[in-house]
Protein backbone atom coordinates (compact mmCIF):
# COMPACT_ATOMS: atom_id res chain seq x y z
CA UNK A 1 0.00 0.00 0.00
CA UNK A 2 1.39 3.41 -1.02
CA UNK A 3 1.52 6.45 1.24
CA UNK A 4 -1.47 8.11 -0.44
CA UNK A 5 -3.51 4.90 -0.16
CA UNK A 6 -2.62 4.63 3.53
CA UNK A 7 -3.66 8.23 4.21
CA UNK A 8 -6.92 7.78 2.29
CA UNK A 9 -7.65 4.67 4.34
CA UNK A 10 -6.84 6.58 7.55
CA UNK A 11 -9.40 9.25 6.70
CA UNK A 12 -11.94 6.69 5.50
CA UNK A 13 -11.63 4.60 8.65
CA UNK A 14 -11.94 7.69 10.83
CA UNK A 15 -15.10 8.87 9.09
CA UNK A 16 -16.66 5.38 9.15
CA UNK A 17 -16.13 4.97 12.89
CA UNK A 18 -16.96 8.58 13.82
CA UNK A 19 -20.72 8.12 13.58
CA UNK A 20 -20.57 5.53 16.37
CA UNK A 21 -18.87 7.88 18.84
CA UNK A 22 -21.44 9.44 21.14
CA UNK A 23 -19.46 11.05 23.97
CA UNK A 24 -16.64 13.56 24.31
CA UNK A 25 -14.17 11.29 26.13
CA UNK A 26 -14.37 8.55 23.51
CA UNK A 27 -14.11 11.11 20.71
CA UNK A 28 -11.02 12.64 22.29
CA UNK A 29 -9.36 9.23 22.63
CA UNK A 30 -10.34 8.26 19.09
CA UNK A 31 -8.81 11.40 17.57
CA UNK A 32 -5.68 11.08 19.73
CA UNK A 33 -5.15 7.49 18.57
CA UNK A 34 -5.75 8.39 14.92
CA UNK A 35 -3.22 11.24 14.86
CA UNK A 36 -0.85 9.25 17.07
CA UNK A 37 -0.57 6.70 14.29
CA UNK A 38 0.54 9.56 12.03
CA UNK A 39 3.26 10.71 14.42
CA UNK A 40 1.51 13.39 16.49
CA UNK A 41 1.83 13.31 20.27
CA UNK A 42 -0.76 15.84 21.49
CA UNK A 43 -3.71 17.88 20.31
CA UNK A 44 -5.82 20.76 21.57
CA UNK A 45 -9.17 21.70 20.10
CA UNK A 46 -10.53 25.16 21.08
CA UNK A 47 -13.91 26.66 20.32
CA UNK A 48 -13.18 30.35 20.71
CA UNK A 49 -16.38 31.91 19.33
CA UNK A 50 -20.01 30.78 19.17
CA UNK A 51 -22.50 33.10 17.46
CA UNK A 52 -25.82 33.62 19.23
CA UNK A 53 -25.01 31.40 22.21
CA UNK A 54 -22.93 33.29 24.74
CA UNK A 55 -21.62 30.42 26.78
CA UNK A 56 -18.32 30.74 28.59
CA UNK A 57 -15.43 30.42 26.15
CA UNK A 58 -13.10 28.95 25.16
CA UNK A 59 -14.39 25.40 25.21
CA UNK A 60 -11.44 23.04 25.12
CA UNK A 61 -10.74 19.39 24.42
CA UNK A 62 -7.07 18.52 24.88
CA UNK A 63 -4.49 15.82 25.47
CA UNK A 64 -1.77 18.34 26.39
CA UNK A 65 0.00 17.70 29.74
CA UNK A 66 -2.38 18.68 32.56
CA UNK A 67 0.26 20.82 34.26
CA UNK A 68 0.68 22.91 31.13
CA UNK A 69 -3.08 23.31 30.59
CA UNK A 70 -3.50 24.44 34.20
CA UNK A 71 -0.68 26.96 33.88
CA UNK A 72 -1.88 28.20 30.48
CA UNK A 73 -5.24 29.28 31.88
CA UNK A 74 -3.97 30.42 35.28
CA UNK A 75 -1.47 32.75 33.61
CA UNK A 76 -3.98 33.83 30.97
CA UNK A 77 -1.55 32.87 28.23
CA UNK A 78 -4.39 33.13 25.71
CA UNK A 79 -3.79 36.87 25.67
CA UNK A 80 -0.21 36.55 24.38
CA UNK A 81 -0.25 33.27 22.45
CA UNK A 82 0.57 34.18 18.80
CA UNK A 83 -0.56 30.73 17.62
CA UNK A 84 -4.06 31.33 18.95
CA UNK A 85 -4.13 34.94 17.71
CA UNK A 86 -3.32 33.79 14.17
CA UNK A 87 -6.50 31.68 14.08
CA UNK A 88 -8.57 34.86 13.65
CA UNK A 89 -6.49 35.99 10.69
CA UNK A 90 -5.86 32.78 8.75
CA UNK A 91 -8.06 30.30 6.95
CA UNK A 92 -5.50 27.61 6.07
CA UNK A 93 -3.33 25.40 8.33
CA UNK A 94 -0.12 27.01 9.55
CA UNK A 95 3.05 25.74 11.21
CA UNK A 96 3.80 27.45 14.53
CA UNK A 97 7.16 28.71 13.27
CA UNK A 98 5.27 30.72 10.64
CA UNK A 99 3.53 32.89 13.27
CA UNK A 100 5.94 32.69 16.22
CA UNK A 101 8.79 34.69 14.70
CA UNK A 102 11.46 35.63 17.30
CA UNK A 103 11.98 39.09 15.81
CA UNK A 104 8.26 39.85 16.18
CA UNK A 105 7.72 38.48 19.69
CA UNK A 106 8.15 40.40 22.92
CA UNK A 107 9.89 39.03 26.01
CA UNK A 108 6.69 37.59 27.50
CA UNK A 109 5.91 35.65 24.32
CA UNK A 110 9.46 34.32 24.11
CA UNK A 111 9.26 33.19 27.74
CA UNK A 112 5.91 31.57 26.94
CA UNK A 113 7.42 29.48 24.15
CA UNK A 114 10.43 28.54 26.28
CA UNK A 115 8.06 27.27 28.94
CA UNK A 116 6.00 25.38 26.35
CA UNK A 117 9.22 23.81 25.09
CA UNK A 118 9.83 22.42 28.59
CA UNK A 119 6.63 20.41 28.08
CA UNK A 120 7.75 19.26 24.60
CA UNK A 121 5.15 21.54 22.98
CA UNK A 122 7.23 23.23 20.33
CA UNK A 123 6.77 21.82 16.84
CA UNK A 124 3.12 22.08 15.92
CA UNK A 125 0.54 22.65 13.23
CA UNK A 126 -2.64 24.64 13.77
CA UNK A 127 -5.81 24.39 11.69
CA UNK A 128 -8.30 27.29 11.93
CA UNK A 129 -11.98 26.43 11.52
CA UNK A 130 -14.84 28.70 10.53
CA UNK A 131 -17.93 26.60 11.15
CA UNK A 132 -21.25 26.65 9.32
CA UNK A 133 -22.97 28.07 12.40
CA UNK A 134 -20.56 30.99 12.64
CA UNK A 135 -18.40 29.40 15.29
CA UNK A 136 -14.63 29.89 15.23
CA UNK A 137 -12.42 27.04 16.41
CA UNK A 138 -8.78 25.97 16.30
CA UNK A 139 -7.16 22.56 16.22
CA UNK A 140 -3.48 22.41 17.19
CA UNK A 141 -1.41 19.23 16.96
CA UNK A 142 2.12 18.63 18.22
CA UNK A 143 4.43 16.35 16.27
CA UNK A 144 6.61 13.80 18.06
CA UNK A 145 10.39 13.54 17.78
CA UNK A 146 13.15 16.12 17.43
CA UNK A 147 12.58 19.27 15.38
CA UNK A 148 13.77 17.75 12.10
CA UNK A 149 11.59 14.65 12.56
CA UNK A 150 8.62 16.76 13.67
CA UNK A 151 8.86 19.02 10.66
CA UNK A 152 8.96 16.02 8.33
CA UNK A 153 5.86 14.58 10.03
CA UNK A 154 3.99 17.89 9.71
CA UNK A 155 4.94 18.30 6.04
CA UNK A 156 3.90 14.74 5.22
CA UNK A 157 0.52 14.82 6.98
CA UNK A 158 -0.51 18.47 6.78
CA UNK A 159 -3.38 17.91 4.35
CA UNK A 160 -4.54 14.73 6.06
CA UNK A 161 -4.71 16.57 9.40
CA UNK A 162 -6.74 19.31 7.74
CA UNK A 163 -9.37 16.82 6.57
CA UNK A 164 -9.43 14.90 9.84
CA UNK A 165 -9.90 18.15 11.74
CA UNK A 166 -12.92 19.17 9.64
CA UNK A 167 -14.63 15.86 10.36
CA UNK A 168 -13.66 16.04 14.02
CA UNK A 169 -15.01 19.58 14.36
CA UNK A 170 -18.38 18.68 12.83
CA UNK A 171 -18.76 15.98 15.48
CA UNK A 172 -17.06 17.61 18.47
CA UNK A 173 -18.39 21.17 18.38
CA UNK A 174 -21.98 20.28 19.27
CA UNK A 175 -20.79 17.90 22.00
CA UNK A 176 -18.66 20.58 23.67
CA UNK A 177 -21.33 23.28 23.39
CA UNK A 178 -24.09 21.00 24.68
CA UNK A 179 -21.89 19.88 27.58
CA UNK A 180 -21.10 23.47 28.54
CA UNK A 181 -24.72 24.53 28.38
CA UNK A 182 -25.83 21.68 30.63
CA UNK A 183 -23.80 23.32 33.39
CA UNK A 184 -25.25 26.72 32.59
CA UNK A 185 -29.02 26.99 32.58
CA UNK A 186 -30.29 30.25 34.10
CA UNK A 187 -33.76 30.62 35.58
CA UNK A 188 -36.12 33.03 33.86
CA UNK A 189 -39.30 34.40 35.42
CA UNK A 190 -42.67 33.71 33.80
CA UNK A 191 -42.80 37.28 32.46
CA UNK A 192 -39.25 37.10 31.05
CA UNK A 193 -40.18 33.93 29.19
CA UNK A 194 -43.33 35.55 27.87
CA UNK A 195 -41.63 38.65 26.49
CA UNK A 196 -38.91 36.55 24.84
CA UNK A 197 -41.52 34.24 23.35
CA UNK A 198 -43.41 37.14 21.81
CA UNK A 199 -40.13 38.72 20.64
CA UNK A 200 -39.24 35.43 18.99
CA UNK A 201 -42.63 35.49 17.25
CA UNK A 202 -41.77 38.85 15.70
CA UNK A 203 -43.78 41.10 18.00
CA UNK A 204 -42.54 44.60 18.74
CA UNK A 205 -42.18 45.99 22.25
CA UNK A 206 -45.46 47.88 21.85
CA UNK A 207 -47.31 44.81 20.52
CA UNK A 208 -45.99 42.71 23.40
CA UNK A 209 -47.10 45.35 25.92
CA UNK A 210 -50.62 45.31 24.43
CA UNK A 211 -50.80 41.50 24.44
CA UNK A 212 -49.63 41.23 28.06
CA UNK A 213 -51.40 44.41 29.25
CA UNK A 214 -48.21 45.89 30.68
CA UNK A 215 -46.25 49.06 29.96
CA UNK A 216 -43.64 49.14 27.19
CA UNK A 217 -41.02 50.12 29.78
CA UNK A 218 -41.91 46.99 31.73
CA UNK A 219 -41.48 44.85 28.60
CA UNK A 220 -38.08 46.42 28.01
CA UNK A 221 -37.10 45.83 31.65
CA UNK A 222 -37.99 42.12 31.41
CA UNK A 223 -36.04 41.80 28.17
CA UNK A 224 -32.97 43.45 29.68
CA UNK A 225 -33.16 41.13 32.72
CA UNK A 226 -33.42 38.10 30.44
CA UNK A 227 -30.45 39.29 28.34
CA UNK A 228 -28.36 39.70 31.49
CA UNK A 229 -29.23 36.24 32.82
CA UNK A 230 -28.59 34.64 29.44
CA UNK A 231 -25.38 36.61 28.88
CA UNK A 232 -26.77 37.68 25.52
CA UNK A 233 -25.77 41.04 23.97
CA UNK A 234 -28.98 41.46 21.96
CA UNK A 235 -32.68 40.62 22.10
CA UNK A 236 -32.33 38.25 19.15
CA UNK A 237 -29.46 36.35 20.73
CA UNK A 238 -31.39 36.11 24.01
CA UNK A 239 -34.29 34.52 22.12
CA UNK A 240 -31.96 32.11 20.30
CA UNK A 241 -30.25 31.05 23.50
CA UNK A 242 -33.52 30.66 25.42
CA UNK A 243 -34.83 28.36 22.66
CA UNK A 244 -31.54 26.43 22.58
CA UNK A 245 -31.69 25.91 26.35
CA UNK A 246 -35.32 24.78 26.21
CA UNK A 247 -36.51 27.74 28.28
CA UNK A 248 -39.06 28.89 25.69
CA UNK A 249 -40.77 27.49 22.62
CA UNK A 250 -41.71 29.47 19.53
Amino acid sequence: MGVSDYLSQTIGDYVDKLSGVDNQTTLEQFFATTIGNLGFKYFTYHIVKVVGIGTHLPLVSTTYPKQWVKRYFEQNYMQLDPVLAASFERTLPYVWDEVALPEEMDKHQKDFFMEADDFKLRDGLSIPINGYGGEVALMSVVADGNTKEAQETINQHRHTLHLLTMYHHNHASSMLIDSALKDYKPTLTKREKEVLTWAGSGKTTWETSEILSIAETTVLSHIENAKRKLEAPSRTQAVVKAIYLGLIQI
